[in-house]
């Protein structure tokens, strides 16, 4: 069983990340974090002990700094393919999404085989799932959406829209919201090694 601890939208509750990650010891394989972390000022420690491997991209809230920490430590994923085993983890991040995607577009054809099991990492939903604001709007991209389209993940990992929590399926992707970190919000997705994935809500 391959298990991935998702976080997202953290938005400088440094204190909840090492919570979650404390409660969670020993329980994952992957700590996925999915954009809007806000603040490094504690971050390198808090993901340099969790003892398991990290990945991250970045949110549209986050910034230069932000990105070059992760980068500087190997666990920035935006426009990037990490392979585990024979999963194959991509990631989306919400500073440049759409350059994102097409260097994806690049980049998984060469790193997909047929025993493959695709997860993507995004900060931002697809369009039409797990999108909705308080404003009604579907506020999920496009471009992400093709992405899944194309290549069809098992699972799909994102945030950005705090009011859409929840687990939904587009097609046969598995898409994951865990709400924000920041209200104590995440989520533990288990998967087999056929692909088959499924993911709990979970709450400090």
């Amino acid at each position: 069983m391959f298990r991935i601890l998702h976080v997202s939208d953290i938005h400088c509750s440094l204190d909840n990340l090492e919570e979650v990650v404390e409660a969670e010891r020993g329980n994952f394989d992957v700590l996925a974090i999915t954009g809007d972390i806000c603040c490094n000022s504690r971050l390198r420690r808090i993901l340099s002990t969790t003892g398991s491997k990290v990945l991250a991209v970045t949110g549209n809230m986050d910034d230069i700094h932000i990105a070059r920490l992760l980068r500087d430590y190997g666990w920035l994923l935006d426009g990037r393919v990490e392979v585990i085993g024979k999963y194959v983890i991509a990631g989306v991040g919400g500073l440049q999404p759409v350059q994102d995607v097409a260097r994806l577009e690049e980049l998984l054809p060469k790193a997909l085989t047929r025993e493959s099991i695709l997860i993507v990492l995004a900060h931002h939903p697809i369009h039409g799932y797990l999108d909705v604001t308080f404003a009604g709007v579907h506020a999920g991209l496009y471009e992400t959406k093709k992405l899944v389209d194309h290549f069809k993940p098992h699972v799909y990992l994102h945030g950005h829209i705090h009011e859409a929590r929840g687990v939904a399926h587009y097609a046969n992707t598995l898409l994951v919201n865990p709400g924000p970190l920041a209200h104590g919000y995440y989520a533990m997705i288990e998967m087999d090694d056929s692909g088959n994935a499924h993911a709990e809500l979970r709450s400090l």
